[in-house]
């Protein structure tokens, strides 16, 4: 495209797609590894939804990766779809757990105020549709997993 950014068919979902290829340019860009495996999936999600969600899970996981030593960083995208199930696993490196309090995650911006709503919005959008979210750290890396059940049958 004229801008620069590969757009792959990993989702089949547009707007889905069009989000994964730009981090992926903006972590080609600092020099952050970002590796995508997808298969073609549903969710019933709106537009500003799928964007509330994955755009604030890749903008976490990308800032995590600015903290390490340059050229160390890593993120891999793994979307698939398990019986009735659509998971969507983000993992990437980071030097040291996030600060977690009441399951939110407390940035580590001095910013306070700004930041650390990008969980909530994630939350509000899989709530709604009745999904779920976790998180866990170990050994330098930090998972996020969000499931929702598949609407392909509906």
């Amino acid at each position: 495209s004229a801008d620069g950014v590969e757009i792959g068919q990993w989702t089949g979902i547009a707007v889905l797609d069009f989000l994964l290829a730009c981090k992926q340019a903006e972590a080609k860009a600092k020099k952050i590894y970002f590796n995508i495996y997808s298969e073609p999936v549903c969710l019933k999600l709106t537009d500003q939804e799928l964007a509330a969600l994955l755009g604030n899970a890749l903008d976490n996981a990308l800032e995590a990766c600015e903290q390490m030593e340059a050229g160390s960083g890593w993120i891999c995208i793994n979307i698939r779809k398990i019986q009735e199930m659509v998971f969507i696993k983000i993992v990437n490196s980071c030097k040291s757990a996030p600060r977690i309090e009441e399951k939110r995650i407390v940035t580590s911006k001095k910013d306070q105020e700004e930041h650390g709503w990008g969980l909530a919005s994630m939350k509000a959008v899989v709530d709604r549709h009745n999904g779920s979210m976790n998180f866990q750290f170990s050994h330098n890396q930090f998972t996020v997993v969000i499931s929702f059940f598949d609407v392909s049958g509906n």
